[in-house]
């Protein structure tokens, strides 16, 4: 394995270490969001109101994942790709 490949698991295991330091406060902002929805839900089925419109807010969802994917693929992964070139090369 060459010293650039070395140096981008590193760099992956350093973001995955750093998300993972942030784990406890999104593990409690997502539990938040979800007694908030069921909170919503269960009032839309009492008053038959509708607050949110489920359908359309996945629809959103799905169309910004895949705008997401197509960023990354695009601009994201070509970057990672010069930066693991660049680092390999320094180190080399």
């Amino acid at each position: 394995m060459s010293n650039g490949a070395l140096a981008t698991i590193g760099i992956v295991f350093l973001a995955f270490f750093i998300l993972g330091a942030a784990n406890k406060v999104i593990s409690r902002i997502m539990g938040l969001v979800g007694l908030l929805l069921l909170i919503v839900v269960a009032i839309q089925l009492k008053t038959g109101t509708v607050l949110i419109d489920f359908s359309q807010l996945g629809n959103s969802i799905v169309h910004l994942g895949l705008r997401i994917s197509q960023w990354a693929e695009e601009s994201l992964w070509p970057s990672l790709t010069e930066l693991a070139r660049w680092i390999e090369s320094a180190l080399a």
